[in-house]
């Protein structure tokens, strides 16, 4: 099935002058489909083909008909004024122009006029129902409990922990470092008693 609007457009275009293959080419840019633009450049093509050529000018053949009677006329009769024209002489310049602007005009008519289709949305539509708005509240409520469960009881651990007591190691190791320094403040103070009586020891 040929598409009008595509054929109108090519027969457009034909008619501005230009060539029916720059024509098929911009269809294709615009993304109609390829094989539509080629059916209907092949329809086009038959259509010029079947079209009768149209018929000469009239014209001549008015005017000779218009000449003949003249040339019977008396003597008497040419002594007038000429003959004004028939305006209907003119009238079929006229009437070409006119058939050759219709179908231009629509052509023009059938071709559809591409406009961006915007859709505005409602703001009733896009406002939420009562329900979805209970169940966000009681999310956000359901969130909240649980962060201040989680704080709770992080401040009850803190307040549970106890100082850990003193071990029997660390209580053995005092000692011992109590003692050394007792042991080294005797050899400070006693320094000399302590060499004299190694020395006896010793001997």
């Amino acid at each position: 099935m040929v598409r009008e609007d595509i054929l109108g457009g090519l027969r457009l275009a034909l008619s501005k002058g230009e060539s029916l293959q720059n024509a098929m080419q911009s269809f294709y840019n615009s993304g109609y489909p390829k094989e539509e633009i080629e059916e209907a450049a092949r329809a086009l093509h038959k259509q010029a083909i079947q079209q009768p050529p149209r018929q000469p000018f009239q014209q001549p053949v008015q005017q000779t008909r218009a000449i003949q009677p003249q040339q019977h006329m008396s003597a008497a009769n040419l002594y007038k004024p000429p003959i004004q024209p028939n305006l209907q002489t003119s009238a079929p310049p006229i009437i070409q122009e006119q058939s050759t602007q219709e179908p231009i005009q629509a052509v023009q008519r059938s071709v559809p006029v591409l406009r961006p289709s915007i859709h505005y949305q409602n703001p009733e539509q896009s406002t939420m129902s009562e329900e979805e708005k209970e169940s966000i509240i009681n999310r956000f409520k359901q969130l909240r409990t649980t962060v201040q469960a989680d704080q709770s009881e992080k401040v009850s651990a803190y307040g549970e922990y106890k100082r850990p007591g003193l071990d029997a190691v660390t209580i053995i190791l005092i000692i011992i470092l109590i003692a050394l320094l007792g042991v080294l403040a005797a050899v400070f103070f006693f320094k000399e008693d302590l060499i004299e009586f190694l020395n006896k020891f010793l001997d």
